[in-house]
């Protein structure tokens, strides 16, 4: 299957236009489990807590956090920007220059992280449209054959910057993998984004389980880095 058949084909087993217009609508979505090496390590709990309920509109990049980082506030990542109540700390990604990768993060910096990476997820395989597509191919996975495309993303966004990403689907279409790099975290932080049980009550299937392993080339290490639970608890606004 050619790269163009499989992406096709998944974004028919995501929902087709149905779904994508389900998504664009805005998702909200109870963050139930957070947990794992790297969120331990930026300070969850301690210099920021766990986002909880959050409504997402993937394709506008655009996620509110409610009630956070206390009871009554609120953050808002906007396309790169965060928006504290009415200031607007624009261009945030330069704050995760140099050194400034290393410490732990603020309730503003987990939204950013939390923010880019989470509208990007749920714009998948949507977003793959357009993508520079440099390879496509089968391979085992978890006991199954999986189909997988590797497509190219432009430096210098609000995004995981790390050039190739590889996205990887069952034989119904179906995104079980995502790997990549964060680099908002450092060159060495290299992951595989497993995605499993699937919500699918809503035209758009949603992972409610997501865990982030280390990852040396194509192989996925038993190291697990970062881990999440999802529910969609409203469709719409």
């Amino acid at each position: 299957m050619n790269a163009d058949a499989l992406i096709e084909r998944a974004r028919r087993r995501h929902g087709g236009e149905e779904g994508r217009a389900w998504l664009a609508a805005d998702v909200t979505i109870h963050v139930e489990h957070l947990g794992g090496m790297i969120p331990k390590r930026k300070g969850l709990g301690a210099t920021h807590p766990k986002p909880g309920v959050v409504t997402v509109w993937p394709f506008e990049a655009r996620m509110t956090f409610h009630d956070y980082p206390e009871q009554g506030a609120g953050l808002v990542y906007d396309r790169g920007t965060i928006v504290r109540g009415d200031e607007r700390l624009e261009n945030y990604r330069r704050r995760f220059d140099g050194w400034a990768k290393k410490r732990k993060w603020s309730p503003e910096d987990a939204a950013y992280f939390f923010g880019y990476a989470v509208t990007d997820y749920l714009a998948l395989p949507f977003a793959l449209a357009g993508l520079p597509i440099h390879g496509s191919g089968t391979r085992p996975y978890r006991g199954q054959r999986v189909h997988y495309v590797d497509a190219l993303h432009p430096g210098g966004g609000d995004t995981h910057n790390s050039g190739r990403q590889s996205y990887y689907f069952d034989e119904s279409g179906l995104l079980v993998r995502h790997d990549y790099r964060a680099d908002v975290l450092g060159r060495l932080f290299t992951g595989a984004h497993d995605s499993g049980e699937y919500d699918e009550s809503h035209p758009a299937p949603i992972a409610r389980s997501r865990i982030v392993r280390a990852r040396l080339g194509r192989t996925m290490l038993p190291i697990k880095v970062l881990e999440a639970r999802f529910r969609v608890i409203e469709g719409r606004s």
